[in-house]
């Protein structure tokens, strides 16, 4: 898919964030702003023998690079399609075959960047039609923060692993400020069929948008082809915001990950809500709140951090955790929206069908709570919910009102055209014609 910017939008100075995007004339909801290719992708470590690291589709087959015996490809298309960002790794990746790379993934996407200023594949005129004031390269980003260990200790093994005579024009300083750049500008590339994080991506474009807990665009993945689409009308000279961190949890927990990942303390309405909401509460309960809310924590930290597909342990331990906060949350607490996602992937995982759409419907609500009503993670959450009971339970009926439902907003946070929004189209289509 070819690179698009809609010609109702600029990149302007926003006041204290550094570089925004607003919009020049009104746009309504569902309007696809950006659309662009990666620069850099990378697969997670785990989906590097599941997935083509080109195309980024799973396949039970797939054949490796015949030079480096590493990066696997489902077709020989593919990997032919890969050959220019692939070569110079390859290279790396052949006359280290013996070593391991403990910060690969950060490091992969180093290599990429700097195989694409070796062969000068990218450059910085831009396409026509395309505004020039939208960074082309990574050295046009805004620079990270400083001083970060995970920066020094990725340039350390980068240069360990590829040695300096392969790093030309490079010394320790500008990969040091790469990796800086990287840490504020990638995104993680999610399979949005799971919306399961599956590797790293840095989007040169994309990546001037600011945040805001409370967005009105968002995100989305057609394979590595990344969109950024309005959820509600957008009026001439309003900022349009995505979202950097999962929306999907406490004040709390929002501005802790964004001032540890980004560096800021977030001030957007939807915080400053949240924290009157919570410093109007009394001592008593808001100190029972936050001790229960920390004892979630800890349950979401123990499942992400032990249980990789090992569902039976999974979900004791989500059993195990909403019993112990579910009397004290509300139903819709961020939180507990939190363990119902863990406790319905491994419901799905052990096929307790109807033990996944308890957990869903329980996601739904948060979402309708907490979120837009166009936002694509509600519209996922529809679809999951109702692609279950109608082709799993064969409860169509049940199914009918929340696909409808889903279509609607997946229509506009995804796109009519997105595969997912046609697949959700088809499935209503069949049932209305049975």
């Amino acid at each position: 898919m070819a690179t698009i910017i809609h010609p109702g939008i600029e990149v302007f100075l926003a006041e204290r964030r550094g570089r925004g995007v607003r919009a020049t004339q009104a746009i309504r909801s569902g309007t696809c702003l950006v659309r662009e290719q990666p620069f850099a992708h990378v697969l997670l470590e785990h989906e590097r023998e599941r997935r083509c690291e080109y195309c980024l589709l799973r396949r039970e087959k797939l054949q490796k690079c015949g030079s480096c015996k590493d990066v696997c490809y489902c077709s020989n298309d593919c990997q032919i399609a890969a050959y220019k960002s692939h070569q110079y790794e390859c290279r790396i990746k052949k006359k280290n075959k013996q070593q391991s790379l403990p910060e690969w993934t950060a490091a992969r996407v180093m290599i990429q960047i700097l195989c694409v200023k070796q062969k000068k594949k990218r450059g910085t005129n831009p396409t026509p039609g395309i505004s020039c004031s939208f960074p082309l390269l990574p050295s046009q980003l805004c620079d990270g923060p400083e001083g970060l260990k995970s920066a020094e200790d990725a340039v350390k093994c980068l240069e360990d692993y590829v040695g300096t005579t392969d790093l030309p024009g490079w010394d320790h300083k500008s990969l040091l400020k790469l990796n800086e750049k990287l840490s504020v500008n990638s995104f993680c590339l999610y399979d949005e069929g799971k919306r399961s994080e599956i590797g790293d991506v840095l989007y040169t474009r994309s990546a001037v948008f600011n945040h805001n807990c409370e967005p009105n665009c968002a995100f989305i993945y057609n394979g590595k082809t990344m969109e950024i689409r309005s959820l509600r009308d957008i009026q001439p000279g309003e900022e349009c915001f995505i979202h950097y961190v999962n929306v999907l949890q406490t004040v709390n927990v929002r501005r802790k990950k964004l001032y540890d990942n980004y560096r800021f303390w977030c001030e957007c309405l939807r915080c400053k809500r949240e924290l009157k909401i919570l410093a109007d509460t009394a001592i008593g309960d808001r100190l029972k709140l936050e001790e229960t809310e920390a004892k979630a924590q800890t349950f979401l930290a123990k499942i992400d951090k032990e249980f990789d597909e090992n569902y039976y342990k999974m979900l004791e331990t989500c059993e195990t955790g909403l019993d112990a906060v579910q009397n004290d949350l509300d139903t819709t607490n961020p939180h507990m929206a939190q363990l119902h996602v863990r406790t319905q992937e491994a419901c799905i995982g052990l096929q307790k069908w109807k033990a996944a759409v308890k957990s869903g419907m329980e996601i739904i609500r948060a979402c309708k709570t907490h979120l837009l009503p166009t936002d694509p993670i509600l519209g996922f959450h529809l679809w999951r919910v109702a692609k279950i009971q109608a082709v799993t339970l064969n409860q169509p009926i049940a199914a009918r009102d929340l696909l409808q439902q889903a279509i609607d907003v997946m229509s506009i946070g995804y796109g009519s055209t997105h595969p997912m929004t046609m697949e959700a189209k088809e499935l209503l289509g069949s049932i209305i014609d049975q």
